[in-house]
């Protein structure tokens, strides 16, 4: 599964993009293979990992307007 979130803050004046930010994230829901010769399957919940997914984005492309320190 594969997700991208892109965020565009807008002026409200001049309709120009102010700031803008995007994040794409990949998880595997899903996987077959071999044991023994036998095949075997695994996946689970795909909307389990779509949150995962979701929330990991939101705080990628959220970054820049939560505090921190920075030293210089």
């Amino acid at each position: 599964m594969s997700v991208e979130l892109t965020v565009r803050l807008l002026s409200t004046a001049s309709g120009g993009t102010l700031w803008t930010r995007s994040s794409r994230a990949t998880e595997t829901v899903g996987e077959i293979g071999l044991v023994d010769g036998r095949p075997v399957f695994g996946a689970e919940d795909p909307d389990d990992a779509y949150g995962r997914l979701v929330e990991v984005l939101v705080d990628e492309v959220t970054m820049d307007l939560r505090p921190r320190r920075v030293k210089q």
